[in-house]
């Protein structure tokens, strides 16, 4: 998909050289000079293919120009959230053309409430730091889960928790990988579901956490597994007492922890023998 869009991309470019035009104006320079109108509308989303774009050349020149990966879209509602786009979008326009597109982005604004169906933008600035380099990598990787590409970028622009970004795919834990990194965090081992809001598309309340944890035994033992609050209470027993031999072994958690205190938790792995054997900490 990507290299078809860049032979697309590629085929227009070499077009309007054929027709003499061969300069990419930057979408400001054009907006600012009035050789381009920009009309901005959702589509009733908040990510993927959200926004539609009517674009009308004013000048006796063919235009071309991009709305480049990283640029926000601003809502003229100001509950709504506003759209960072992640693909990049070209338009070509011959002399006094007209193009319809749609553009594909994701919501940036997680306590505001997604935009109805019709409802107006304006284009923005680009995005800076690591909200660009995110928009930047999703554009790179658009095979992503859209779900997956939405809390990456809620995780920049509204310090949603990383582990908040789906990680069952290779592809997924590349982008968690990539996102913990630029933050400078580590990576969380265990992926958050949050509970939904009814005037927010976001919610920082966790209602559910999952993953898997890897734990080796060096000896016939019984091993129990608990989880324990930052007062190193016992919360709940994952695991009761049970004989593992040596070896290594990965455990599923699947927790609801809609009930739980939001605050910093531990599940502690430990042998009667061994004694301490891992942990695995995880903030809800």
């Amino acid at each position: 998909m990507i290299l078809r869009t860049f032979i697309l991309s590629i085929f227009k470019i070499a077009f309007f050289c054929n027709q003499g035009f061969a300069e990419v104006q930057t979408i400001d320079k054009l907006l600012s000079s009035g050789q381009l109108l920009l009309s901005i509308s959702s589509l009733g989303g908040h990510s993927e293919n959200c926004i539609e774009l009517v674009a009308s050349n004013t000048s006796s020149n063919a235009l071309f120009t991009r709305i480049e990966p990283g640029r926000v879209l601003l809502s003229n509602d100001p509950n709504a959230q506003d759209i960072i786009i992640t693909q990049e979008v070209i338009i070509a326009l011959a002399p006094r053309g007209e193009v319809i597109k749609q553009a594909y982005g994701f919501c940036c604004q997680s306590q505001n409430s997604g935009p109805s169906f019709g409802s107006e933008y304006a284009i923005g600035k680009m995005s800076n730091g690591q909200l660009l380099e995110v928009a930047k990598y999703l554009n790179r990787n658009r095979s992503l889960d859209q779900d997956a590409q939405q809390h990456a970028i809620w995780v920049m622009s509204d310090c949603a928790p990383v582990s908040s970004i789906s990680q069952f795919t290779p592809n997924e834990n590349a982008l968690v990988a990539f996102v913990s990194e630029s933050l400078g965090l580590p990576k969380p081992w265990y992926k958050t579901d949050h509970r939904p809001s009814a005037d927010a598309l976001f919610s920082a309340k966790v209602d559910r956490i999952r993953g898997q944890m890897a734990f080796s035994v060096s000896q016939y033992d019984r091993i129990s597994v608990v989880i324990m609050n930052a007062n190193n209470q016992t919360i709940k027993t994952v695991l009761s007492p049970t004989v593992f031999g040596p070896g290594s072994y990965d455990l599923p958690l699947d927790l609801f922890v809609n009930f739980w205190e939001s605050g910093n938790y531990n599940v502690v792995f430990e042998g009667e023998k061994t004694g301490l054997i891992d942990s695995y900490a995880f903030t809800i």
